[in-house]
């Protein structure tokens, strides 16, 4: 008996090593993004931990139009972002105080060698949209950027 319960584990634990690892849900907030008399809202799904912010929007074929991603990060960066394997135009806003620095347009990459778009100021968030969308809006440098409800702790 003691060798089937300890058969019996081992065999729970090896099919759970094999199951296919599941993501937790992706919190949604949103993200009014005001100037002037223009404002907008996006539910933007919330990137904070390296892995997400690394993979993004990625593999995305389809985005509502006022949705999008926030990518939070522990502290001000410089960094770049690249549309390595993403497959739709988007627009990204650089935000740094809660203002939008700089306002960029990204085309899809399918090759290796994607350039970046860096800004050039340091910034502590940045939110991708659909590209066109702050246009659209009339929305650009200066805008104030407001998010509902609390975010996680980027890391």
């Amino acid at each position: 008996m003691k060798r089937f319960i300890a058969c019996a584990v081992i065999a729970g634990s090896l099919v759970a090593c094999a199951s296919p690892k599941r993501e937790p849900a992706t919190a949604v907030v949103d993200v009014t993004v005001s100037q002037g008399g223009n404002s907008a809202v996006v539910a933007a799904e919330i990137a904070a931990t390296r892995d997400r912010r690394e993979r993004g929007l990625m593999g995305v074929s389809a985005m509502r139009r006022s949705r999008g991603m926030l990518f939070l990060f522990p502290s001000a960066v410089r960094g770049g972002f690249w549309m390595k394997d993403t497959l739709i135009p988007l627009d990204i806003a650089f935000i740094s105080g809660g203002v939008v620095q700089e306002v960029r347009s990204m085309t899809p990459c399918r090759v290796a060698d994607c350039p970046l778009t860096t800004p050039a100021r340091p910034y502590e968030m940045a939110l991708e949209v659909n590209a066109g969308f702050f246009g659209a809006h009339r929305l650009g440098a200066g805008a104030t950027v407001t998010v509902s409800g609390g975010l996680p702790r980027a890391s």
